[in-house]
């Protein structure tokens, strides 16, 4: 009677966990499934009916493998005359390590193109166009890539936001008055975010199935020893 109640109880303890492992793997592929693309920006629109720019983060994927490397790409989408400014990129630093970033290669080139890396983040500085009317430009623009390295599972933002005046190049700014085109004035933004989930690497859920069916076949085995006994 005790062989049996040993029994019923480890079989009890496999199936809860099982159970549980089955219900994280199948969250898993959910989010593998998602329609939902990499870096997508809101669309709403805090201008409020005025002029609107647009910073963008987007990349390929939405779902990354713990310890990937992937690309984040940012642009600026404006519909005033650009000049220049710097950006704000945070990420939480325990979930995402920094590889690189680069500056794009095609399109205008600046007289400024800064990254300045932070403690949970970078500033990036770009703009200035010296062949340009008024040294702005307009439209979409790529202004680069970041490469980063997924540290831990589950969701992840790297967002974008605005810089202060006295803070690296300061705020994103159209050209200045007649007078002093350089001083810049600044631009209503709207700041955008690109959001992931990063899921195990491909061998965890193999490894976790392998133990569970060796500690099965262990339970079993053992099962037969006491009914021999």
């Amino acid at each position: 009677m005790k062989a049996l109640i040993r029994h019923i109880k480890k079989t009890t303890s496999i199936a809860i966990s099982t159970l549980a492992l089955l219900v994280f793997f199948v969250q898993t592929a959910s989010s593998l499934d998602s329609d939902e693309p990499l870096g997508q920006a809101s669309s709403e629109d805090t201008s409020h009916g005025e002029t609107f720019n647009s910073v963008i983060l987007s990349g390929s994927s939405y779902a990354i493998e713990k310890e990937a490397i992937f690309n984040v790409d940012l642009e600026i989408d404006c519909t005033n005359l650009f000049m220049g400014g710097s950006i704000k990129i945070d990420w939480d630093a325990a979930a995402v390590e920094l590889v690189s970033f680069s500056f794009a290669s095609d399109g205008p080139q600046p007289l400024i193109a800064d990254f300045t890396p932070s403690n949970s983040g970078a500033f990036i500085s770009w703009g200035w166009f010296q062949l340009e009317p008024l040294f702005g430009v307009s439209g979409g623009k790529s202004i680069g890539t970041l490469t980063l390295i997924a540290k831990s599972t589950g969701p992840v933002s790297v967002f974008s936001s605005p810089v202060a005046t006295g803070i690296a190049a300061g705020p994103l700014a159209g050209p200045g008055s007649a007078d002093n085109l350089l001083d810049g004035t600044p631009l209503l933004v709207h700041y955008g975010e690109a959001n992931f989930y990063v899921i195990p690497e491909p061998g965890t859920a193999s490894l976790v199935f392998l133990g569970l069916a060796m500690l099965s076949a262990r339970l079993k085995a053992e099962s037969r020893r006491e009914r021999r006994c």
